[in-house]
């Protein structure tokens, strides 16, 4: 009969009277039961360091405040999200700036400047000003986000930013204003003199997204096609979403170029409003969100770009009536069309070809009349 006894790996050994084992055999066999105890204590040891160092940062955003946030993103995604995070988290965050992408470039460049830097999480449409200031951010992947290693690594770029949604473009128009037969299907539909005074443009001049479709449009169809635009006698606003209001309000009939969100928060309050879809070419975003560095709440803001990315923040926004799309298939968001191309940027400096030309940009603007 045998003796049993358990090893420090759990596992049940017999050892039987009669076996003798050689010392050096004996000796080695302790040895790796040691090193194999030590192991399992280290990686145990690591794992609590890694969840109480997260549980500090948590602890130190609690004293530091609300981050403040500048983003693109809807009123109606800003109010969604807030109420999501304070119910995740049982912290806020403050919305400073929101609007279109060259005017918030614009309002963080300044403060940079100013060496007065206001903001802790700044969202873009796209990577393409987080990889000109590279400076302005934090390596993410050096302040222990959980969230960042299982982040699909197509939607990280350079750890700079990391896309917490995707959008689709095409038009928003008033349901009451235009009969079904006249929705547009395609982008040259907008030439139709039915559409004469009828159109709000999101403007290219701030550059940035807006006028990335410019010359996505200048490059499928020409130059006559944003000529042909300007001869609609058009109106211009600064984003997409004042763009919506101007065709609820019924002061014009369409506005382009609208994203899927554009319109959501009106549609919800009852404004006879339908967003479209316009393809060939495709035109979509990325929302790209990072931490600034030297921001007033530096834990605040690694909590809340973690939350950012999880398919309960991604998720939440959509079921709440944001019709947004996730780098994370959150449920309730929009699936993105099987056949649909986002527009593809140059990979090291995240700009869509053609943006910094001021040449190509002038003729562009130029051609809308701007």
């Amino acid at each position: 009969m045998g003796t049993h006894f358990i090893s420090q790996k759990g596992v049940l050994i017999s050892v039987g009277k009669s076996l003798r084992v050689p010392r050096e055999h004996r000796l080695v066999a302790f040895a790796i039961v040691i090193v194999a105890a030590l192991a399992t204590i280290a990686s145990g040891t690591a794992s609590t360091s890694r969840a109480t160092a997260w549980d500090d940062v948590v602890a130190a955003a609690k004293q530091e405040g609300p981050a403040n946030l500048m983003t693109t993103e809807t009123p109606a995604w800003q109010a969604a999200e807030q109420a999501l995070y304070s119910k995740a988290t049982g912290l806020k965050f403050n919305v400073t700036a929101s609007g279109s992408n060259g005017v918030l470039e614009t309002r963080l460049s300044a403060e940079e400047a100013a060496g007065a830097v206001q903001e802790d999480v700044y969202e873009d449409v796209g990577p393409s000003f987080f990889y000109a200031h590279p400076s302005w951010f934090v390596d993410l992947s050096t302040i222990g986000l959980p969230n960042l290693p299982g982040y699909p690594k197509e939607h990280v770029y350079n750890n700079l930013c990391v896309d917490d949604k995707l959008d689709l473009s095409g038009v928003t128009i008033n349901t009451n204003l235009v009969p079904k037969s006249r929705y547009p299907k395609k982008w040259t539909d907008l030439l139709d003199p039915y559409w004469k005074g009828k159109i709000v443009i999101s403007s290219p001049a701030p550059g940035g997204y807006y006028l990335q479709w410019a010359l996505i449009m200048k490059k499928a169809f020409g130059l006559k096609f944003l000529t042909g635009l300007r001869a609609q006698d058009p109106t211009f606003q600064n984003s997409s979403v004042a763009a919506a209001q101007d065709v609820a309000s019924g002061a014009k009939a369409l506005s382009v170029l609208s994203q899927i969100d554009s319109p959501a928060a009106l549609i919800a309050q009852g404004a006879p409003l339908k967003w479209l879809l316009i393809r060939n070419p495709d035109v979509g975003s990325l929302a790209c969100v990072g931490i600034v560095k030297n921001g007033p709440h530096p834990n605040a803001a690694k909590v809340l770009l973690n939350y950012l990315m999880t398919k309960e923040s991604q998720g939440g926004a959509c079921q709440a009536g944001v019709p947004n799309i996730s780098p994370l298939n959150a449920k309730g968001c929009w699936p993105v069309p099987k056949t649909f191309v986002f527009p593809q940027v140059d990979p090291k400096t995240g700009l869509y070809p053609g943006i910094n030309n001021k040449n190509l940009r002038y003729r562009v603007l130029h051609a809308l009349g701007l």
